[in-house]
């Protein structure tokens, strides 16, 4: 019996070791223009005091058994910055759980800008 858990344990030592990804979904009908791949993109922990749109989502995947997160501000923003960029984000606003481990949230982009 012991023999037959071995790969089991295996894959979940492998899906605990991952790097965490986020995918990222466009928001219906936000019309947004693609920033400079190299960007700033603020991580919020609550929406901005600014006038904003919501013009996506950011959702970290799933793996079987277990799904890898960021565990900083700082983790997430280097995860996500370059999608942010090209969907014309300004912030992303993602709360932490916890455990400190962020799954995601709505990606945003300041509507007093022009």
């Amino acid at each position: 019996m012991t023999r037959e858990l071995v790969p089991v344990l295996l894959l979940l030592a492998l899906g605990c070791a991952s790097t965490p990804t986020y995918a990222l979904t466009a928001a219906r009908g936000a019309s947004r223009e693609p920033r400079p791949a190299d960007c700033h993109v603020t991580i919020l922990d609550s929406n901005p005091d600014r006038p904003f749109d919501v013009i996506g989502r950011l959702e970290a995947v799933s793996h079987p058994f277990y799904t890898p997160t960021a565990g900083s501000e700082e983790e997430l923003y280097s995860l996500v910055r370059t999608q942010v960029c090209q969907l014309g984000g300004d912030a992303v606003v993602a709360h932490a759980d916890d455990l400190g481990r962020y799954w995601g949230g709505p990606v945003v982009r300041y509507s007093d800008v022009k």
